[in-house]
């Protein structure tokens, strides 16, 4: 600032305005998928302002619904981490956000959804001990943790560990 007489001379003083960007909080590592009963580290980085009171993740079943909230954590502005254990959850959506407190001001995160979801799994598979040349085999196997299949395929050979023959797009739910 600084004020000038009628001539246009100085005649005041000079001072300095600090300008602060507003704090910001951003979730910068998380996954877009995770295993029910999973650890899962989930990471934010606060930005702006000097003293961080308290940040903290919370999270929830629905969106902009976060019954749950992890440990409180402090400092300066920073990269933060918590391990989310994800036991207690079934399948289905879980829907994140960080939190702070900046200077005395809240800042939230923008929401991320994390996708709970089991891996599909192979199970209880039948077939012939033996057949001879030429036989049709009927092979019987059933699938876990699948909500939507696409395609299977069957692949077999006459080498223990070499597989170069394959059944290709079979899409029905009963494999037989």
């Amino acid at each position: 600032l600084e004020a000038t007489d009628a001539n246009g001379d100085f005649r005041g003083s000079e001072n300095t305005i600090q300008v602060q960007a507003a704090p910001t909080i951003e979730l910068t590592a998380i996954p877009a998928t995770a295993t029910p009963g999973s650890k899962i580290r989930i990471e934010w980085t606060v930005k702006g302002g000097a003293n961080v009171s308290k940040t903290f993740l919370r999270w929830g079943r629905s969106s902009k619904n976060y019954f749950n909230m992890g440990s409180f954590q402090n400092g300066a502005p920073a990269r933060f981490s918590y391990e989310l254990n994800t036991a207690a959850y079934a399948a289905g959506d879980l829907f994140v956000v960080a939190e702070a407190e900046v200077d005395g001001k809240k800042v939230v995160s923008a929401e991320r959804k994390l996708e709970l979801a089991y891996e599909p799994e192979i199970k209880d598979i039948s077939f012939p001990n033996s057949v001879f040349g030429g036989d049709k085999v009927k092979v019987k196997w059933s699938l876990d943790h699948v909500n939507k299949l696409t395609h299977t395929n069957v692949h077999w050979g006459a080498t223990a560990g070499t597989y170069d023959q394959f059944g290709d797009k079979i899409t029905s739910k009963s494999f037989w």
